[in-house]
Order: C-alpha cells, then sequence, then structure tokens
C-alpha cells in the first residue's frame, strides 16, 4: 500500500512506516529528514501522560543547520524537556 507523498524523501510503504515506528518506541524520538518539507530537519519527542491527548515536542531547522548527528544529539534534551512537561501535566489537574 502506497502512502501519500509529500517529498522525495517521504516514507513510501506501511513496511517502511511500521519500521519506522519501531525504531521510533526504541530510541524514544523521530527524526523527519526532508520527509514533510524540502530543506528541512526535524526531531519529535512525545509527551505522554495519562488522560491527556497525545502531544508532542519537536524542533525544526533548516537543513544546514541540522545534520543528522546534531539531531540526535538535540533529542537527549527534548526527551529531558518531555520528561519535565509529563511531570507538571500529571501534577496538574485536566479540567
Amino acid at each position: 500500500e502506497q502512502l501519500r507523498q509529500l517529498t522525495k524523501n517521504t516514507i513510501k510503504t506501511r513496511t517502511e512506516l511500521l519500521a519506522r515506528l519501531d525504531e521510533v518506541r526504541k530510541t524514544g524520538y523521530a527524526l523527519d529528514i526532508e520527509e514533510a518539507y524540502p530543506g528541512v530537519h526535524c526531531v519529535g519527542v512525545a509527551v505522554a501522560v495519562p488522560s491527556w491527548p497525545v502531544v508532542h515536542i519537536s524542533l525544526s531547522v533548516p537543513l544546514q543547520r541540522g545534520p543528522i548527528e546534531r539531531l540526535h544529539a538535540l533529542a537527549a534534551p527534548l526527551k529531558g524537556a518531555a520528561a519535565e512537561i509529563e511531570r507538571i501535566l500529571t501534577a496538574t489537574p485536566r479540567k
């Protein structure tokens, strides 16, 4: 089954998507290497809070400023920020 292509780097098949999701579960973060927009790289992490909608935080940078090695390095502080957001939201009653 073919998926909708946004750029030449967009994941093309359901099989590729499932493999990427496995990788994201293992690493705790996702990379977007010009998959949504040409010339843009992104790293993102999930913010998981019980009874809250699924949310994430991410950082997008121009291709020239976001080589893959830098994106991997930026994942650690983003994961830390997500953990802090999770802590705050868990302690804050949802209205």
